[in-house]
């Protein structure tokens, strides 16, 4: 019984060692039926291919939106804080890039996930502008800010409010 166990432990062996290594696992037929005290042969997944029809990768500038607690005479957020208060309105704007009647989307998201706020709006000029505030659900804690210019991510953000 030893001698007929054997060549099943090498083949289980080799198969939970074959996946490390990157390679496909091929499962061997085994000569018995095995019992009830062997371990089952693990297969490798398969390998997905992405999508050949996906052709162009947005880059994201770190500096691509601006926040601040004011707007200039351009609608561009200015006055920088290292952290707000809940009585400030904050205020994200973007570079529209001339894309006059372009839809611009923002959206306003809670360290934990929670959407707090989206808004779009056409774009006028060459800077988009979006506020937030305690009336739009502003409250203690860190928020990561996201416009997009027709559906098309222009950056991300994010502020921390005390």
């Amino acid at each position: 019984m030893r001698v007929a166990r054997l060549p099943s432990l090498i083949v289980i062996a080799l198969a939970l060692l074959l996946p490390a290594c990157g390679e496909e696992v091929v499962t061997v037929p085994a000569t018995q039926a095995p019992d009830a005290t062997q371990a089952p042969v693990a297969t490798a997944p398969p390998v997905v291919q992405p999508a050949e029809d996906i052709t162009e990768l947005t880059t994201l500038s770190a500096d691509a939106i601006r926040v601040g607690a004011a707007l200039g005479p351009d609608q561009a957020a200015t006055a920088p804080k290292p952290a707000y208060t809940t009585a400030d309105t904050i205020y994200a704007s973007a570079l529209s890039a001339g894309r006059a009647g372009a839809l611009a989307r923002v959206y306003w998201t809670y360290q934990d996930g929670t959407s707090h706020k989206e808004e779009e709006k056409p774009v006028e000029g060459n800077v988009v502008s979006f506020g937030f505030s305690q009336a739009d659900g502003l409250r203690a804690g860190a928020y990561t800010v996201q416009i997009d210019i027709d559906d098309v991510p222009v950056g991300i953000a994010d502020f921390t409010v005390q």
